[in-house]
């Protein structure tokens, strides 16, 4: 299976990086691809996990309904 590359610039990156790996144009394609795959995996985990927990937070009944200057001068009576 072949991947043309039209972009001289993208060619010539490529070609850097291959050679600063000392790898194959296949194998750095192949190890950058990779590594992009489970950066975007990771986020979207992260992402998916963060969503979860605001619904999570969401649905807990509010401890102390008063404001947070009530609550605030409360907690500074005893200073």
């Amino acid at each position: 299976m072949a991947l043309h590359i039209n972009d001289p610039d993208t060619d010539q990156a490529v070609r850097k990086l291959a050679d600063l790996w000392g790898k194959s144009i296949t194998e750095t394609v192949k190890a950058s691809v990779e590594a992009q795959l489970r950066e975007v995996r990771q986020t979207s985990s992260l992402a998916e996990r963060t969503r979860a927990l605001r619904e999570t937070l969401r649905a807990m009944p509010d401890a102390d309904t008063r404001s947070v200057r009530a609550i605030r001068d409360d907690w500074s009576d005893g200073l």
